[in-house]
């Protein structure tokens, strides 16, 4: 569905998110998550103030990929 309705761009950033969310929630830095996955400081900024104070579903989605 996604292939159907993202560009590759758009796909790849939505990973770098996941990736970023999913460092965040392990305790790494700041520092370390950019490093990582190349993110901006901006948009980890959002990321993780999703994280905190969202809704939950960067978690959810993390989770469901684990299993």
């Amino acid at each position: 569905f996604l292939d159907d309705i993202c560009t590759i761009q758009e796909i790849e950033k939505m990973a770098q998110r996941l990736e970023a969310a999913k460092m965040l929630m392990e305790n790494a830095t700041y520092e370390q998550v950019i490093k990582e996955t190349g993110i901006s400081s901006a948009t980890l900024s959002r990321v993780s103030k999703c994280v905190r104070y969202g809704d939950g579903g960067y978690k959810k989605i993390i989770d469901k990929i684990k299993e």
